[in-house]
């Protein structure tokens, strides 16, 4: 199976990197110094775009396939919450950090 890497996001503090993939239902977490996969967070079929509030507290994940923004603490790196919205969520901008 091959995954296509639709969208990448670092980290406001630059320790992080985001990745997201269109062919899976994963956002990998790596250090941005070391270049080592910290987590891997199963989120929905779909993920694609990414954008962390401007704390940096919460990464938001719109997830296509199953039109939901999933919360996640930057933290934990645990999901907080699955929020629906409207069909195929494609762009996502957080207060502060359009």
């Amino acid at each position: 199976m091959s995954i296509l890497v639709i969208m990448e996001l670092v980290s406001p503090d630059s320790k992080r990197a985001y990745v997201s993939g269109i062919g899976s239902n994963l956002v990998n977490v790596i250090d941005v110094k070391s270049l080592k996969l910290i987590k891997t967070i199963p989120v929905g079929d779909g993920p694609h775009g990414l954008r962390t509030s401007l704390d940096n507290s919460i990464l938001y994940v719109e997830v296509t396939r199953i039109n939901e923004i999933v919360i996640i603490d930057t933290q934990s790196l645990i999901i907080q919450e699955n929020i629906p919205v409207g069909n195929v969520p494609f762009c996502i901008a957080s207060k502060g950090n359009p």
